[in-house]
């Protein structure tokens, strides 16, 4: 066989097969490029969503501190309460009532 007849029939064959390849790839590496996007958009979310939570997470317990430390405070008041009025029943006890006409 003649290297000319070859190189006809190997160029056209080159050709076809490269347009062939493209035509055939090209939507597979655009659906696989929208793909990776896809997933980096959803780890970027991941992170902000966990920087969120860890945020949420603080506040919450900044906020539960604050309610033990008003526990605390309705506790003292209260015994201060309750010692005030105990203090201030036996006075009241031992003064005569007023009559009553």
């Amino acid at each position: 066989m003649d290297w000319g007849s070859l190189t006809g029939l190997v160029v056209p064959l080159v050709f076809i097969l490269s347009v062939a390849a493209v035509l055939i790839l090209r939507p597979l590496s655009r659906r696989l490029g929208d793909l990776l996007l896809q997933m980096r958009q959803e780890q970027q979310s991941t992170r902000s969503g966990e920087a969120e939570l860890a945020r949420l997470q603080g506040s919450l317990e900044q906020l539960r501190q604050r309610v033990d430390q008003l526990e605390d405070r309705l506790d003292f008041t209260e015994r201060l309460i309750g010692a005030s009025r105990r203090e201030a029943l036996p006075e009241a006890a031992s003064r005569p009532s007023p009559e009553r006409r």
